[in-house]
């Protein structure tokens, strides 16, 4: 008898064995021998329902047989059509869920257990009273899923959907609601409810018939062309016939249930049918050759690039591709930037009843820039374990070997694969060799790149099948993009910790902490993955997410600019026009001098009435074609603004005022890691510099802080290659931060004495009106209040615990305020001859930020301990405008 579902509960669910009343003991033990288990019916799902404030979802639960705590089981969820809804929690799984049950059955039905015993899995089917995209049945699946997955043995990478007629519309909209959860889905007679880009990477098998008259066949082939066209490769079977009840032949295919099981989440997808490009080189031209899957019965190949609107290649006119389950493709046109080419190959729907035809594909994304002399790609071979592009094994690690040339040198070549998601460059070039490579059970596909000085690029890959255990890896772990908030905001966090279900019976732990920044961070959960955080002061927190399995642990960072109250941040994104970024962004989409945006919004969609102009044209305009950054949108971290050699490109921005301070956080974009040729730039404003580079970055970002407009309100901005021979300089994103600054004397002394504005005895610079000691002149600087008396700072030793001295230390606030505006800290011994050098006086600790950004509280002491230099003396000069 399987266990109960929940421990708190009496249930009786129905043993799967066949049934027998009393016998006696020998003639029982004689029948039972002989007695054969069964496949699991409806009638074996026990049943449940989940209740929150905003309603109630019933749902039916098949645990695996023989279930055991100490392995991890795959989640089915198979959500039902419109027929089926309602409240009475059978409904759902009624004619074997419309064919569903095959996942817990076999492909003869209920009488076969093939499917059951190789893939034992955890199945769901949720009944809704209406569609699956109301926010209420989303809230409730997310939450039965993550309760599921807290009370029993569920591997969150093997998490599957699927659904039929409006549960088919549920599947994708399960797909666009939560991109990063599951390893595959399956939509049968659906339609898709957008943020295909999000969840391209979730291998789909995607089912319907030409001539279904309930819903249009236009449902799945808009979805299917959606995905594809954001870089996806769906499997699309479009039956010639079948009406709407495609989902009795999907469900039969026998090459659909090992697809699914064989997926796991965020990695390459696995099985047939497949296509893979598994060698591309690319010069003036590309070249791409590859194989598809034998069963699947490939008639025809094409080859496409995205981007092209007519002509031969484009998806109305699609280019040949030569042979079928092994091909190639030459000559296929570059563009500068970024190209994106789909391999499609059409074979057979797997179902001589209704025909049709499945389609799958392949792509891959080429940055190129067009080589200035040399066109030639490398040559680039596997030698060990095997030349051929797949490779099955039982024992590892694996170390692969090979060659490469080209007509110059070879620079480099690099290795990575999808399943442990770890890179590096190999031993050698011309002859290489890789470490030894963990593999993990299924599917690895390892890729290996060759470059040469030019930027001329080949790849191979080896897709190898590990039919061994699978080594205990460290979790992968996502704390989040890197983020800002302005005061008095708290930030919601929400990471990710994946683990690999080794070792066995480990539990997956997390853990919120603080690397480093000016104040503290209080966290309202540290312990959970989804939590918030609030900051004290303003400034820049390094905020760390931590897993572990009981071995192994790892971690990843997230940086948070906190800005503080009154800020405003305009963000500006350059690039093609083609990829404007909508929201509240500022587009640039000419490279041309005096282009501009007349009145830029901010991130609220205000209007600010600065403007920002092109006032030196920059060369190009280029796209990186790799993923973009997490920090912003695709279409806003992909292409980008460009300078070559000594060439320099400027960005003017005006209508800026003398009582605010302004930031600049650039970001490049991204180029292909491995890149040849300089993509360091040097970004310059006054007499602030810094630099960052492009390739292979997702996270980077600089930063030119502290800034303040000239006399005419204007800020410049000047991109120069850092190699100015051969280099180049990219900028794709342009955050401007503007932060509040202490306004000039005669507005701050008249919020305190509106009366007396023209009585210099109170008013003056000189005056003393509260009588502590302090001019008018001295409260303004160090930011106390001219109307009270106030301590302007405060005296006391620092000891240094690596060396037990101890030194001098004056802590006071000081105003940040227009230009002219100055605060230091001064040291002597002689009470004459004072010094501000940090060789004599040095800050210790970061400054603190005042919560308005207004005024900041630092300390310094003295370089010399006491015990050297006994009779020592600081103090606080201030310089006003």
């Amino acid at each position: 008898m399987r266990p109960p579902s929940r421990p708190t509960f009496a249930r009786l669910i129905p043993t799967r064995a066949a049934r027998f009343t009393r016998f006696l003991a020998g003639a029982f033990l004689a029948l039972a021998a002989c007695a054969t288990a069964r496949a699991a019916t409806a009638a074996d799902f026990a049943s449940r329902t989940y209740t929150d404030s905003s309603g109630s979802t019933p749902y039916r639960i098949l645990t695996p047989r023989n279930y055991n705590p100490a392995a991890r089981y795959p989640l089915v969820m198979f959500l039902h059509g419109s027929g089926e809804r309602g409240t009475n929690n059978t409904s759902q799984l009624n004619n074997n869920a419309n064919g569903a049950l095959v996942f817990v059955q076999g492909p003869a039905g209920s009488s076969d257990t093939t499917y059951e015993t190789a893939y034992p899995c955890f199945m769901i089917a949720p009944q809704s009273t209406g569609d699956w995209s109301e926010a209420v049945r989303r809230t409730h699946l997310r939450a039965i899923i993550d309760g599921l997955i807290a009370e029993f043995s569920i591997d969150p990478d093997r998490i599957y959907v699927t659904g039929i007629s409006m549960g088919g519309a549920g599947t994708w909209d399960q797909l666009a609601q939560n991109p990063t959860r599951f390893a595959a889905g399956v939509p049968i007679c659906g339609w898709g409810g957008g943020n295909y880009a999000a969840f391209k990477h979730v291998p789909l098998w995607v089912f319907h018939s030409a001539n279904d008259p309930t819903v249009g066949v236009s449902g799945s082939d808009d979805a299917v062309n959606a995905v594809r066209n954001n870089g996806g490769d769906p499997i699309y079977s479009r039956y010639a016939t079948g009406a709407h009840a495609s989902w009795t032949e999907a469900y039969k295919n026998p090459h659909l249930v090992p697809w699914v099981m064989s997926q796991r989440r965020g990695t390459t997808p696995a099985l047939n049918p497949a296509l893979r490009i598994a060698t591309a080189q690319h010069g003036a031209t590309a070249s791409l050759s590859g194989w598809a899957s034998a069963t699947a019965a490939p008639t025809a190949l094409t080859w496409v690039r995205t981007d092209l609107g007519s002509g031969t290649g484009s998806s109305a006119t699609p280019g040949t591709v030569t042979g079928t389950t092994d091909w190639s493709a030459s000559a296929l046109p570059l563009r500068n930037g970024s190209n994106t080419f789909r391999i499609q190959a059409t074979g057979t729907s797997f179902s001589s009843l209704n025909g049709g035809v499945t389609t799958f594909s392949d792509t891959l994304v080429i940055s190129h820039t067009a080589p200035t002399g040399d066109t030639t790609a490398p040559s680039l071979a596997l030698s060990t374990p095997t030349t051929s592009s797949t490779y099955s094994t039982a024992t590892q690690p694996l170390t692969l070997t090979g060659t490469a040339s080209d007509n110059t040198a070879v620079t480099s070549v690099t290795w990575s694969s999808d399943r442990t998601s770890l890179t590096g460059t190999t031993t050698g070039t011309t002859s290489w060799t890789t470490p030894a490579l963990a593999l993990m059970n299924g599917a690895n596909q390892l890729t290996l790149t060759a470059r040469d000085a030019a930027g001329n690029i080949a790849t191979t890959t080896l897709l190898v099948t590990y039919t061994g255990a699978s080594p205990n890896l460290p979790p992968v772990v996502n704390a989040g993009a890197d983020t800002s908030l302005t005061l008095p905001a708290t930030l919601s966090l929400t990471g990710s910790a994946y683990d690999d279900g080794l070792p066995a019976a480990s539990t997956l732990t997390t853990l919120w902490s603080v690397v480093s920044g000016p104040g503290t961070v209080t966290f309202a959960n540290e312990l959970s993955l989804s939590t918030t955080a609030s900051f004290s002061a303003p400034g820049t927190y390094v905020l760390r997410l931590t897993a572990g399995d009981s071995a192994l642990a790892a971690s990843d960072d997230l940086t948070v600019i906190v800005s503080p109250v009154g800020t405003a941040r305009i963000r500006l994104d350059l690039g093609d026009p083609s990829t404007t970024t909508t929201g509240n962004w500022n587009n640039l989409t000419a490279i041309a001098a005096n282009t501009e945006v007349a009145n830029a919004i901010d991130s609220t969609g205000a209007s600010t009435g600065i403007r920002i102009r092109v006032s030196s044209a920059f060369n190009a305009v280029a796209s990186s074609g790799l993923t973009g950054s997490p920090l912003y949108p695709d279409t806003a971290s992909r292409d980008y603004f460009y300078t070559q050699a000594a060439a320099t490109g400027r960005l003017e921005f005006t209508g800026l005022r003398a009582d605010r301070r302004y930031t600049l956080v650039l970001y490049a974009s991204r180029t292909d890691p491995g890149d040849a040729v300089s993509r360091v730039g040097t970004f310059t404003v006054g007499s602030a510099t810094t630099t960052l580079d492009a390739v292979g970055n997702t996270t980077q970002t600089a930063t030119l802080a502290d800034l303040t407009a000239d006399g005419i309100g204007k800020l410049e901005l000047a991109v120069r290659a850092q190699n100015t021979a051969s280099g180049y300089a990219l900028l794709g994103t342009v955050e401007l931060v503007v932060t509040p600054a202490t306004p000039a004397f005669s507005s701050w002394i008249a919020t305190y004495f509106p009366s007396s504005t023209s009585d210099p005895t109170i008013t003056g610079p000189e005056a003393d009106p509260d009588r502590d000691g302090l001019s008018n002149n001295l409260e303004y600087a160090l930011a106390t209040r001219p109307d009270q008396p106030s301590t302007a700072w405060t005296t006391g030793r620092w000891t240094d615990t690596a060396t037990g001295q101890s030194y001098l230390t004056l802590t006071f606030r000081r105003a940040l305020g227009p230009t002219g505006l100055a605060v230091i800290a001064q040291t002597s011994t002689t009470l004459s001859t004072w010094s501000s050098a940090t060789s004599d006086v040095i800050q210790q600790g970061p400054a603190i930020l005042d919560p308005d950004g207004l005024a900041e509280t630092v300390t310094y002491r003295c370089a010399q301990p006491v015990t050297t230099s006994p009779r020592q003396f600081l103090r606080a000069q201030a310089t006003t405008p």
